[in-house]
């Protein structure tokens, strides 16, 4: 309860938390056990955060396919990445009030690097491979659409690792969001 109460400090400036907050304390009760208490926040307040933080990585990654797929330069794509990237995580974390702690820092900031690596060499074989296949327009089209959707795909990815990073709590196995919800969207 008092980990709960400090962490329900934290949203209490948030009006669009706030009701959820009301309804959490409505609904605790002395008979909760610990347990039950992290489930109930969990289910009661940190589900609208994990919604809007959901939509958001949902919502960069589909950004970050569309500027790869236009983009035809390793070092835009470069740039590009690392910039929706650090974006998000830092938008994520203002969304959940709370940084990673390091390791989930280190973590994020190797996937970052992972992403950014990906967007260099999945240029290179962009590249490749339209002249392997003629230079066609088709075949450039579909290159740069592969690119952009490899890359939408490890920004959510990311987006995700951001989400149970900064979350205050862990997520439980069946409010874990999924990889394969966002690929579809994408």
């Amino acid at each position: 309860i008092h980990y709960i109460n400090r962490l329900a400090h934290f949203y209490l400036h948030r009006p669009d938390i706030k009701t959820s907050l009301t309804r959490f304390y409505v609904i605790l009760n002395d008979s909760h056990h610990d347990r039950d208490v992290c489930h109930l926040f969990s289910t009661q307040v940190m589900k609208d955060l994990d919604l809007q933080a959901y939509r958001l990585v949902a919502q960069r990654s589909k950004e970050t396919t569309l500027l790869l797929m236009v983009s035809h330069l390793a070092l835009l794509d470069t740039v590009l990445m690392l910039w929706r990237s650090v974006s998000m995580v830092r938008d994520i974390a203002t969304l959940y009030s709370g940084r990673p702690s390091f390791l989930g820092s280190l973590r994020i900031f190797t996937s970052i690097l992972q992403n950014i690596v990906y967007a260099d060499v999945s240029e290179v074989i962009a590249e490749a491979t339209a002249e392997m296949l003629g230079s066609s327009v088709l075949s450039v089209m579909s290159t740069q659409a592969a690119q952009g959707l490899g890359s939408g795909i490890l920004t959510a990815r990311l987006g995700l690792q951001a989400m149970q990073a900064c979350r205050p709590l862990p997520f439980t196995d069946d409010e874990k969001p999924r990889l394969k919800e966002i690929r579809r969207e994408i």
